[in-house]
């Protein structure tokens, strides 16, 4: 059905976040959209599913967004009737509650994708001991029973049993702790594990070499979304062009999915837009799954957003003005000093090799077809190596190292920063 974008009281059902996970049946469920205050888009999906109350004596009403709506679903690797069945939206609820009740965190999805590898690799049962293994309900686990949940999650919350408290710990810890080599999940898509425990968030898959560029710098699941929400925003390629070269100087900035094209400066002007972007919403308190703004659904606008948003609402909200590029410029600031903290605890400057590595299966394709070809989302090597030199370039940092000029650090506003790490060998 037709939603005009104009009316901002129904937008949200442009975007229903359950029926996007669960498909078409989750409208049968859904309540209303929700979210923060004011805003129209209502990220979250209130769902009213009355077998749960029954069946596993939880409420009937839930609601979530994303992967926390997701966090019973994404445990099991089926369901009896289908990944888009009843069964998978009652693991939702159930997920959903015991969440929440306990506390658990799941790094982004990636303690389900551990579990599901773990399990049906066997590591689970050469791990831990043959009476702890027992006490878990496998057959339930394999027939996609959400019961199975209240087995799980209540033991991980409380670390009870080896296989909870390495779950429990993350990703990392888990590694280290059974004697797992990193690599290993590295090279595994199925888990698209990144690097230091966390997973990717919008990669390749979204915006090709931006994506890959974003995701090499936080030692944590970088939740950036300021690229993707550009590149999957559903305007045709041909609009997202032209709105890429007014924002970022050519359309060359921007490729379709799936149709990558090598690397140039303009995609690496995009990468660090979408970073300070990025960090100047955590600052402000607003939100990066919505904006940035640079694109609107309004024909009559030339389906052109406003890139000055933030500065608007923040010059309203404070009394204090500012442009775009002032806070474009604190933005900045404020991830440069990231870095150097990044650096000091680290204690090293060689960020490039030491920090911002690329896991392996970025550069695969199972069917063998080289990097650029139609269709295709892994990245070439080469390619990339060339990318990580432009945006270090673009961001000011020295292309060997990966490490901040000292010139940068004095151009905003950081030259104190400078005495302690040079003491400390830390520039480049």
């Amino acid at each position: 059905v037709a939603c005009d974008p104009h009316n901002l009281n129904r937008i949200a059902y442009r975007t229903n976040n359950a029926s996007f996970f669960l498909c078409q049946r989750a409208w049968k469920y859904t309540v209303r959209g929700n979210g923060c205050t004011s805003c129209p888009i209502r990220c979250h999906t209130t769902l009213k599913v009355p077998s749960v109350s029954s069946k596993y004596g939880i409420s009937e009403m839930g609601q979530n967004t994303c992967v926390g709506l997701n966090f019973g679903k994404y445990f099991f690797k089926s369901f009896p009737d289908g990944a888009q069945g009843e069964t998978a939206i009652e693991a939702c609820m159930v997920g959903m509650h015991l969440a929440d009740d306990l506390g658990v965190w799941c790094n982004y999805a990636q303690l389900q994708r551990d579990f599901v590898k773990i399990y049906y690799d066997g590591t689970i049962k050469n791990k831990v001991g043959e009476t702890e293994f027992k006490s878990y309900s496998w057959d339930k686990y394999e027939k996609g029973d959400p019961t199975f949940l209240f087995e799980l999650l209540p033991r991980i919350a409380n670390k009870e049993g080896e296989l909870a408290t390495a779950l429990g710990l993350g990703t990392g810890y888990m590694l280290e702790r059974w004697g797992i080599p990193e690599e290993v999940w590295k090279k595994d898509y199925g888990l698209v594990y990144w690097k230091m425990g966390h997973p990717k968030h919008h990669s390749n898959e979204d915006a090709g070499q931006c994506g890959v560029l974003i995701n090499t710098i936080y030692n944590r699941d970088v939740q950036c979304h300021s690229h993707a929400n550009f590149t999957r925003n559903g305007l045709p390629i041909d609009v997202q062009k032209r709105l890429a070269a007014e924002v970022w100087g050519s359309a060359d900035a921007v490729d379709a999915i799936g149709a990558y094209t090598p690397m140039n400066v303009h995609k690496a002007k995009m990468a660090k837009w979408s970073l300070l972007r990025k960090e100047l919403h955590d600052s402000l308190s607003l939100c990066n799954w919505m904006g940035p703004w640079v694109a609107s659904p309004l024909k009559e606008r030339g389906y052109r957003g406003d890139d000055s948003i933030e500065s608007l609402l923040y010059s309203v909200a404070t009394g204090d003005k500012k442009s775009r590029q002032d806070l474009d410029r604190m933005a900045e600031r404020i991830h440069l000093l990231h870095r150097a903290l990044t650096i000091r605890d680290m204690g090293t400057k060689e960020m490039r090799t030491q920090h911002d590595t690329i896991p392996d299966w970025v550069f695969v394709d199972k069917s063998g077809r080289p990097p650029f070809t139609k269709g295709t989302i892994h990245m070439d090597r080469a390619d990339i190596e060339k990318g990580m030199e432009m945006f270090y370039k673009e961001l000011g940092w020295d292309e060997a190292t990966g490490a901040p000029l000292t010139e940068t650090y004095q151009k905003l506003g950081l030259g104190y920063v400078i005495g302690d790490l040079g003491k400390k060998g830390l520039l480049p």
